[in-house]
């Protein structure tokens, strides 16, 4: 692989060609994320594989792989997703839940992340329909944050839903201020 980058650069002097030493430390990291994923039962699905999400395909800059801890297949039945604050009204916080069950009973898998808040409440809507649902977050799947959504991701995981990032197992949380 490293001779094919060398001719490539050889030609076009755009291509960053790795040296022998920083190959073996990325595959020595890849076959450490393949084997902690597999140890935690979670899956990892490329771009190219038939189980990648056909609506991810639709956007720009789509991850080539996914993680996917729960049932893949849920990942390419039609969807909505329902999103807002993680402080909502008791108000929102009930509509949040009724629009996630309504969906459901109506047979789409309601995606959402795993805040609590509006997140949670599209979640729970969608299990007490007895329908589909799949939580995206933005770390690897080795943790749950917030710890408060654990029962909820195993209600997720039991009802055949999912929970999805683009991170590896591994990736650490990072709290983002805007």
């Amino acid at each position: 692989m490293v001779e094919v980058l060398k001719k490539a650069n050889a030609r076009s002097k755009k291509i960053y060609v790795p040296d022998i030493e920083e190959v073996k430390v990325a595959w020595e990291k890849a076959h450490n994320i393949i084997n902690r994923s597999r140890l935690k039962n979670i899956q990892i699905i490329s771009i190219k594989d038939s189980k990648y999400p056909k609506y991810l395909l639709q956007i720009p800059n789509s991850p080539v792989l996914l993680h996917v801890f729960g049932n893949a297949d849920a990942l390419n039945r039609e969807c909505i997703a329902i999103v807002g604050t993680r402080k909502p009204t008791d108000y929102g916080f009930g509509r949040a839940k009724k629009l996630g069950s309504l969906f459901a009973k109506k047979g789409y898998v309601v995606v959402s992340g795993l805040a609590e808040g509006i997140d949670t409440a599209a979640h729970l809507g969608a299990l007490d329909a007895g329908g589909l649902t799949v939580a995206v977050v933005a770390h690897g799947l080795h943790t749950i944050y917030p710890q408060s959504n654990k029962t909820l991701v195993d209600e997720i995981i039991k009802n055949k839903g999912a929970v999805i990032s683009e991170y590896p197992v591994g990736t650490e949380i990072k709290k983002v201020i805007l």
